[in-house]
């Protein structure tokens, strides 16, 4: 079918659709990755019985569904001749946890090329899949509720496999009062004032402490108040501390929330619950650091959307395009402040290391 003029109503209509698809797309590969970021290699590749899925089998069926729907979305039919849908259902000798990822990866960047590439006047066009039409939106729409129901049977088996130690996703239980989702500028101003702190061009007030524009330390406070985060009294603070890092004896937290903020540890690519890195170098620790610095996030009721700064540390410089690369697929459009420092010596021998401050709430 050739593109149809589209009226400006239409065209606002369908940018709002490719727009909002866009981020549900995201939206569900993120807590598709925080529900794998805490689970280990064997729950991983584990089935709960012979007809059920396992994590890996689930992975690998959407990377494959992905590399057939998204290449040459306007102009083949998605089902490729080359696919071998029933091959995605078995792990095979190859099929190593960095390898999956990999192609989960690769399966979600064609996506989002693919996303980026079309307009509005290509929603009304056809495409096929299996031979049966669909105008664009259809087949978008068909394939977002494809993914969710499969990522809704990965968190489910996350959370079995995770058992006590599973931290929500969402906002945790017995805590929806501690969000303000949806409330607006006057909330965070409302916020600010019940916690004594104030803000004009010429500097900021904390208390009955007035600070000048003209100080070092009033640019960086007035920067978190501005941005709807205001300095903690003693009663704001909550240090969260996972069963893992307890059980391991490290002697800090994972996370600690002061006020509208929260400042997570430094984060390396161990396995969950282990003090072994994750085998391949670079790449693989990468992944494996961003998926623990989510996972921290989640558990102090922060996600990837709310981080406002990034400090990652590199055992040698050179490898910082091949982190580059794992860091944009994970953050995507979001990119918050960053800073990379090179050194040695990092604990456990790691290749990377990363931090973050993220402002408090769920993701809006």
């Amino acid at each position: 079918m050739p593109r149809m003029d589209a009226t400006p109503d239409d065209a606002a209509l369908g940018r709002h659709a490719l727009d909002d698809l866009t981020a549900q797309f995201a939206k569900y590969r993120r807590m598709a990755e925080r529900a794998l970021a805490q689970v280990d290699d064997a729950a991983f590749f584990a089935a709960v019985d012979r007809e059920n899925n396992s994590l890996a089998l689930n992975v690998k069926h959407i990377a494959g569904n992905q590399r057939s729907r998204w290449t040459d979305f306007l102009t083949s039919d998605g089902e490729k001749s080359d696919r071998r849908r029933d091959d995605e259902f078995v792990v095979g000798p190859e099929d190593t946890r960095a390898a999956l990822m990999a192609a989960w990866d690769a399966g979600w960047k064609r996506l989002a090329d693919t996303l980026t590439s079309l307009t509005p006047a290509d929603l009304q066009r056809t495409v096929t899949i299996r031979g049966e039409p669909h105008t664009v939106l259809q087949a978008l729409n068909r394939q977002y509720a494809h993914y969710a129901y499969h990522i809704g049977q990965m968190v489910l088996l996350a959370r079995h496999h995770a058992g006590e130690a599973w931290q929500s996703l969402s906002i945790p239980r017995g805590m929806s009062d501690r969000y303000e989702v949806g409330r607006g500028a006057a909330a965070a101003r409302s916020a600010r004032a019940r916690r004594g702190t104030t803000m004009t061009a010429r500097g900021c007030r904390i208390g009955s402490r007035w600070v000048p524009s003209t100080s070092r330390a009033a640019l960086l406070v007035a920067a978190l108040i501005g941005a709807g985060c205001a300095a903690s009294r003693h009663d704001d603070l909550v240090l969260h501390r996972s069963a893992p890092t307890a059980a391991l004896g490290l002697p800090f937290s994972d996370a600690v929330r002061a006020g509208g903020l929260v400042f997570v540890s430094g984060q390396v690519g161990n396995r969950p619950g282990t003090l072994q890195l994750v085998p391949g170098g670079i790449g693989p620790e990468s992944r494996q650091a961003l998926d623990n610095l989510r996972a921290a996030l989640v558990a102090a009721g922060s996600d990837l959307d709310r981080v406002v700064k990034v400090t990652v540390f590199l055992a040698d410089i050179a490898e910082w395009p091949a982190f580059n690369a794992v860091y944009t697929s994970v953050f995507g459009d979001h990119l918050p402040a960053r800073s990379a420092v090179a050194g040695s010596g990092l604990a456990l021998g790691a290749r990377v290391e990363v931090e973050c401050i993220a402002l408090a709430g769920a993701a809006r």
